[in-house]
């Protein structure tokens, strides 16, 4: 299979696995929180994404089971795929805010099978390329999941008040739909049965290689994620309404993380993919510092779009290189286990901070978790810089 035809598939399986979960976990909270909902209980939804934190304890059934002559993860693929459609579905046909409970339920679904059909996209890439071409494949993983984001938590939003609940869940249970005929159309390299189920994952952790870097995986995505959370939180109550947070996050700032992966891309051919790392983590620092001035001087409206695109672009850059290491550290025999593992390591003491900002920004305003973020992204630049990552 040519690399472009692979890049294509991928590109389009990224963008539309995350089009309905950023819609619902970056849009829906920026909507209640317009409704009056407190950011305790906007965080709810954050919540959601533990989902693809999670996803390794499961991760070992989908790399041991699921093959047929037709492929393996391919099978995966289809299966979450349309079963991502129906749950998107499911919610339409509930009413927001009056039944926000009820939606908890197709929520949490739409989570689930999102997240297991990444742990079966970023196996399936593991397999189809190889290490010199995985800085470019992962790029388009980061600019993919961006572009999701643009459709799902960007122009979905800014439609919203003319679409109404329904139609807008609608649109992205379509959208989500259109890659269906590249999977199935698509021919999957064969390979031989991975071992058994739970087996081997604590084979993953006596990897010398993993030894070396576990540090980098913990530390390295908290700053991009923190800044990505409290965008559209800090705008919203700047008094932005919810169509210009729409257009500034999730369009215009997706744009920014496109260019970033992509810069990253080209990045980690010419630097090397740890010096790359360092240049991305020292912008996201950078975007934490600028995030903090609208806050104090609520008329400066260019620095929150200068904001907007650094930490947009540091979002988009530190994933392309981080799926890059995680890709390389990932065994062929189990890539979904490996590959989700390391997302769970990179992602839950980042969830577990951006907990605590939360509940520091309802209570004391955004100045100290923007703090908490530009300190936080020194911690990996400098494990990197003494050689300890």
């Amino acid at each position: 299979m040519r690399f472009s035809k692979k890049l294509f598939l991928m590109g389009g399986l990224y963008t539309s696995q995350c089009m309905g979960l950023t819609f619902l976990m970056a849009g829906l909270p920026a909507i209640l929180r317009k409704n009056g909902m407190p950011l305790g209980e906007v965080t709810r939804f954050y919540a959601f994404g533990l989902f693809w934190t999670i996803s390794f304890l499961w991760a070992p059934l989908v790399d041991r089971f699921g093959r047929t002559c037709q492929g393996h993860y391919k099978n995966w693929i289809i299966a979450m795929q349309t079963l991502l459609v129906l749950a998107l579905v499911w919610g339409a046909m509930l009413s927001i805010p009056s039944q926000i409970q009820a939606l908890m339920l197709p929520v949490a679904l739409v989570a689930f099978f999102s997240a297991t059909q990444d742990l079966s996209v970023d196996a399936l890439g593991t397999k189809l390329f190889c290490k010199e071409e995985r800085g470019t494949a992962n790029s388009i993983q980061s600019a993919g999941n961006m572009i999701g984001g643009m459709i799902g938590g960007g122009l979905i939003l800014f439609f919203y008040e003319t679409l109404g609940w329904q139609k807008s869940m609608l649109a992205l249970a379509i959208g989500t739909a259109l890659p269906l005929m590249f999977s199935l159309g698509f021919k999957e390299p064969a390979t031989a049965p991975g071992p058994g189920v739970y087996k081997n994952m604590a084979g993953f952790f006596k990897q010398k290689q993993i030894r070396h870097s576990l540090g980098l995986i913990v530390t390295a995505r908290i700053s991009i994620l923190l800044n990505y959370s409290l965008l559209s939180p800090i705008l919203v109550d700047l008094g932005w309404p919810l169509d210009k947070v729409g257009v500034a996050v999730n369009c215009l700032g997706a744009g920014f993380g496109v260019a970033g992966a992509a810069g990253a891309g080209v990045a980690i051919h010419r630097l090397g993919k740890k010096t790359a790392l360092v240049i991305f983590l020292a912008l996201s620092g950078l975007a934490s510092l600028v995030m903090m001035v609208p806050g104090r001087s609520l008329d400066i409206e260019q620095i929150s779009y200068l904001g907007i695109g650094l930490a947009m672009a540091g979002f988009g850059a530190v994933n392309a290189v981080m799926y890059t290491l995680f890709m390389d550290h990932a065994r062929t025999s189990c890539p979904g286990t490996d590959f989700s593992l390391q997302m769970a390591l990179s992602s839950i003491p980042a969830f577990a901070v951006l907990s605590i900002a939360m509940g520091l920004a309802d209570r004391l305003g955004y100045t100290l978790p923007l703090a908490i973020s530009a300190a936080w992204a020194l911690l990996p630049m400098g494990l990197i810089l003494f050689n300890k990552g």
